[in-house]
């Protein structure tokens, strides 16, 4: 699990208290543009490879823009807002691929 918040503010974020699983780091897609879908239901592996194969076409289709990475596979990352009790159909969730420019 993970908090996002403002990179201006990552500096005086709190220090973890006597956990050594938790840590403050910066995300590896803080300063690239990112490329992001949303859909609602609870996450399972097969709607988010769905929900990944969606983007990436849409990224391809754009002419403009390509996966941003040097893996075979770019990492995505999946947000998801509500707690475990809010129904499918008002679940908000995401997956994010960070982008780049084609020919960069």
């Amino acid at each position: 699990m993970s908090f996002v918040m403002p990179q201006a503010f990552s500096a005086s974020a709190p220090t973890p208290m006597d956990d050594a699983k938790i840590a403050v780091e910066g995300s590896r897609f803080d300063e690239a543009p990112m490329a992001v879908l949303w859909f609602s239901g609870f996450v399972n592996d097969g709607l988010l490879e769905r929900k990944k194969g969606e983007l990436r076409e849409l990224v391809a289709s754009s002419g403009q823009w390509e996966l941003a990475g040097t893996d075979s596979e770019p990492t995505a990352q999946v947000l998801q807002y509500n707690d475990p009790f809010t129904a499918p159909w008002k679940r908000r969730n995401e997956v994010a691929y960070a982008l780049k420019h084609k020919g960069q």
